[in-house]
């Protein structure tokens, strides 16, 4: 029993190395292979770093690239800056000339509807032109009509006339006669003292145009018949003595006239004196 024991004992011993030697070899192992690997990964980590230093400079190169493109960049961002505003500015001229435009296009079209306006009102005043002158036309074929009647009635008028003419003269000479019997059937107040010719008017106006009516004419009715014309003829003269001067006249007694004409200019003298 005691030799089984130890031959177990041995046995576990014996088995206990062996897991312990091959776990030893599996760490060796393993350690050379990660050494390995570790050597790998260096060589890469250095090719990377190799890398990376290339990819640093070309980086460096394209930073240095990217400040001169962005300062040129820059530079033109200004320039358009600049050009901007300048557009900007040539725009605000071009909206406000764009305004002025507009205004005066307003003012064009507000005219072109006078214009218009004015035309529709002239075609108006065309149509009713068109018909006044066809009203005319109308007209002046009527008058024409008319001045053709007139032209014949023109024509028997001239006879007319000629004739009415020839009445006319017979006529004018039966006046002409007709005044001189009248002339002769009136008598010349001159004669009379204080009668002048617009005294003498008077009086045959009323009907008084001879001697003998003066010389029995009322001396109250002439007084009045030269107020009622014109009052102030009393002023200038006085009727009192006519119908005396005109009875001398109508007997044709001159010589008695010139004494009484010339007795009435004394007394008018001494009247005159007196005064």
């Amino acid at each position: 029993m005691a030799n089984i024991v130890d031959l177990v004992l041995g046995y576990q011993i014996e088995t206990a190395i062996l897991v312990v030697v091959g776990l030893l070899l599996g760490v060796l192992i393993s350690m050379f292979y990660w050494k390995g690997q570790v050597y790998k990964r260096d060589a890469q980590i250095k090719e990377l770093e190799t890398t990376v230093e290339e990819k640093d400079a070309a980086l460096g190169e394209m930073r240095t690239r990217s400040q001169e493109l962005l300062s040129e960049k820059t530079q033109e961002i200004e320039d358009l800056t600049t050009q901007l505003k300048d557009t900007k500015k040539t725009l605000k001229d071009r909206e406000k000339e764009i305004e002025k435009l507009n205004a005066q296009i307003i003012q064009r079209d507000e005219t072109i509807s006078e214009q218009n306006l004015q035309i529709g009102l002239k075609d108006e005043s065309i149509e009713l032109m068109k018909k006044e002158a066809a009203e005319l036309e109308q007209m002046n074929r009527d008058t024409v009509s008319r001045a053709e009647e007139a032209e014949a009635k023109g024509e028997e008028l001239e006879k007319t006339v000629e004739t009415l003419e020839n009445s006319l003269e017979a006529k004018t000479g039966e006046a002409e006669s007709l005044k001189t019997r009248i002339r002769y059937m009136q008598d010349d107040f001159s004669n009379i003292a204080g009668i002048g010719p617009k005294v003498s008017a008077v009086l045959r106006s009323a009907g008084i145009n001879t001697y003998a009516k003066l010389a029995t004419a009322d001396v109250d009715r002439l007084t009045e018949i030269l107020e009622k014309e014109n009052p102030s003829l009393l002023r200038l003269t006085d009727p009192a003595t006519w119908p005396e001067q005109a009875k001398l006249a109508s007997e044709e007694d001159w010589e008695a006239l010139s004494a009484l004409q010339e007795s009435l200019k004394e007394k008018r003298r001494s009247q005159a004196s007196t005064q």
